[in-house]
């Protein structure tokens, strides 16, 4: 298992800086991560530094609350499509799961899926898995199942409760095979992250890239 083609090398402070995002590139190409996940206020900027398409970069929407209207979240979608990042994750409306609007909550994946797939980008559904009971998982497993994302992703690293691997495990067992999951929050070292692929994700999102292949 070579942990750095999992990892999505990840800086999403709300003070990151110009210098920090060169250095989190410059890491990437050194440790050659999957790639680098960054906010979508330094897309162009990472771009203007990025010599190799080996590093995808990958930007976000909705983060990390995730209340934005569906309509403001696509045009997001759209626009970083428009500055060639290679995917998107998009934080999903916890506070409608939390009043079981289910309905909404279709609604919004549909609308998001659609908009990414037009743009031809992969798309990471995040749902603050830590902050949702067995039942609210199960509904979001079923309609991941119906809908199609790319991933489903577990969490923004901003709420109380990052990854966990019993709600990893329990998204691998209700997920169609073909969506993948992406662990994020909390993730710090190697042996952690060895135990959230083997418990079923495919892709480790973290700001500790350099220090679980080191």
């Amino acid at each position: 298992m070579k942990l750095s083609e999992y990892i999505e090398h990840t800086l999403l402070k709300v003070d990151c800086t110009e210098e920090q995002i060169e250095l989190l590139l410059n890491e990437a190409k050194m440790h050659q991560f999957y790639g680098v996940c960054i906010p979508p206020y330094y897309v162009s900027y990472a771009k203007s530094l990025l010599t190799t398409n080996k590093i995808r970069l990958i930007s976000v929407v909705g983060f990390p609350l995730g209340y934005q209207h569906n309509q403001v979240k696509c045009e997001a979608i759209k626009i970083l499509a428009q500055q060639k990042v290679d995917e998107v994750d998009v934080v999903t409306n916890i506070s409608a799961i939390k009043n079981k609007a289910w309905l909404y909550i279709q609604e919004e994946w549909e609308a998001i899926i659609k908009t990414a797939r037009k743009e031809k980008l992969p798309i990471k559904i995040i749902i603050e898995s830590g902050l949702l009971n067995e039942s609210e998982l199960t509904q979001l497993a079923d309609l991941a199942n119906r809908v199609q994302p790319d991933f489903i992703k577990t969490s923004t690293g901003f709420n109380r409760v990052g990854a966990e691997l019993d709600k990893v495990i329990f998204l691998r067992k209700h997920l169609k095979p073909a969506i993948q999951i992406k662990a994020s929050g909390g993730i710090k070292n190697a042996q952690q992250a060895k135990a959230f692929i083997e418990a079923g994700a495919s892709r480790i999102g973290t700001s500790s890239g350099v220090q679980i292949v080191g």
